[in-house]
């Protein structure tokens, strides 16, 4: 999880569970790992001449996971005021953006996928090499700009009504849907350990 508040808003379990990013230089350091297992898992689909995890996984007993990087308020890092960086902050950034833009582009295939949220989208916050590349977009309620910045359409703006709580919108099936909160989500997972 990359978190820039230090992963306040997460109780234990995800700090016990998950791997917490909190700094860019810690963030361009997973992302290089992850740029390097997918050179990895590539080699190994090619060796078993396969052409993604599902097979790979069919074919072999050494099963490869999921791996996920959930990317809490992704403008906390991809900023649109470069203007005020160092040199080195802004190469930085560009490194960020090319490994975030490979893993969006060629990782699900590998079994590497991103979760990006934002509260606030700009049409130049994500670049459109990443947009592009990130298939499954849900927004909840939002103004038109908002809407078709997410969805590439104006459903959010238009289905999900102005008082609603927790009801979203895809740019796939384009059907709402409803969230749920979870209050004790620990009682829950540890009574329901295999």
């Amino acid at each position: 999880i990359a978190d820039f508040k230090n992963a306040i808003d997460y109780e234990k379990i995800w700090h016990d569970k998950c791997k917490i990013v909190s700094t860019k230089n810690d963030l361009l350091m997973v992302l290089d790992n992850l740029i390097e297992e997918y050179d990895i898992r590539v080699q190994e689909l090619i060796k078993f001449g396969v052409n993604n995890i599902d097979n790979y996984n069919k074919k072999t007993t050494n099963k490869m996971k999921h791996i996920i990087l959930a990317f809490d308020e992704v403008a906390e890092v991809l900023t649109t005021d470069k203007k005020h960086l160092s040199k080195e902050e802004k190469e930085q950034l560009e490194k960020i953006e090319r490994n975030i833009e490979k893993i969006a582009r060629l990782g699900r295939m590998v079994g590497i996928h991103l979760l990006l949220s934002t509260q606030r989208p700009s049409a130049d916050l994500i670049s459109g090499q990443i947009r592009t590349n990130i298939g499954y977009r849900i927004c909840f309620r939002a103004d038109e700009i908002l809407s078709n910045i997410i969805l590439d359409n104006n459903d959010a703006a238009e289905k999900i009504p102005k008082n609603a709580r927790g009801l979203y919108i895809s740019n796939v099936n384009k059907t709402l849907a409803q969230c749920y909160w979870i209050d004790d989500y620990e009682k829950i997972l540890n009574n329901n350990k295999h």
